[in-house]
Order: C-alpha cells, then sequence, then structure tokens
C-alpha cells in the first residue's frame, strides 16, 4: 500500500512539473510577442514605414534603443568634410539573466550586422524538500 501510494505522489508531481514548465515557456513566448509588438508600434510612431530599412533596425534593437540612439546622433557635431553618408546598423544583442537562486547561468550574445539576437534564460524548478534543479540552460544566440 504505501508504494502504491509513493508511486501515486511521483505521478502527481511529475505532471505538474509538466503543467508548470508548459506555463513557464508559453508566458516567455507571451512576453517576446508582447516586445515585439510594442517595438513596432512605437516604430511606427516614430513615422517610419514598416519595411523600410529604419524600421527593421528599430524593430530589431527596440525602440527605445533605437529613439536613444537617434537623440545621440541629433546631438553629435556635424562633420566638415562632404563624404557619402554611411549608414551603421547597430549589432542586436540580448542577454539571459541567472536566475535569483544561481542555478541556472545567464548568458550574452552580440550579433554581427544582419543577424538577430535570440536569448532565452534558463528554466529552475524547485520541489519541497529538494535543492533547485536547472531544466534548461539559458540560450544566446545569433540567427
Amino acid at each position: 500500500m504505501v508504494r502504491y501510494g509513493l508511486v501515486r505522489i511521483l505521478i502527481t508531481l511529475a505532471l505538474a512539473f509538466e503543467i508548470a514548465g508548459s506555463a513557464g515557456c508559453a508566458s516567455l513566448d507571451k512576453m517576446a510577442h508582447d516586445q515585439d509588438v510594442y517595438n513596432q508600434n512605437r516604430c511606427q510612431q516614430f513615422g517610419l514605414t514598416p519595411g523600410s530599412p529604419q524600421y527593421v533596425q528599430c524593430v530589431s534593437q527596440g525602440a527605445n534603443a533605437y529613439a536613444a540612439a537617434q537623440k545621440n546622433a541629433t546631438t553629435a557635431p556635424a562633420a566638415t568634410a562632404a563624404w557619402p553618408a554611411v549608414v551603421a546598423v547597430a549589432p542586436s544583442r540580448c542577454s539571459a539573466a541567472a536566475d535569483a537562486d544561481n542555478v541556472c547561468a545567464g548568458c550574452s550574445v552580440s550579433c554581427p550586422s544582419g543577424q538577430q539576437a535570440s536569448c532565452t534564460e534558463g528554466e529552475v524548478h524547485k520541489t519541497d524538500g529538494f535543492s533547485p534543479v536547472c531544466w534548461t540552460k539559458s540560450k544566446c544566440e545569433c540567427h
């Protein structure tokens, strides 16, 4: 009878972890989607046309970073030589923070021009009476 109870508890825990893991991935996906929508809306509010190089740069580096870069560019001293304009695309970068217990290490990446950075934080699971476990390591990569 004790063995049956232990098996039942283990199955219940496994199901709970599966549900919690699914919810964590879904919430990260929703956060990333919400950030993309925010960047797209803000970049359009700046007057940028969707599909234009400036719009793509704005969305890929983030609307707030784009606005700060544009502000810095307008306050920079004017060049005195008549050289052709060169548009530099800022590298795409991101980072994934380590968890509070430092069980899953964080990471960061800076991608070359033309590639998009993608970062996902590690997934930590805690159970009563056990130390937290890093189920999925943080992942930072260029696409």
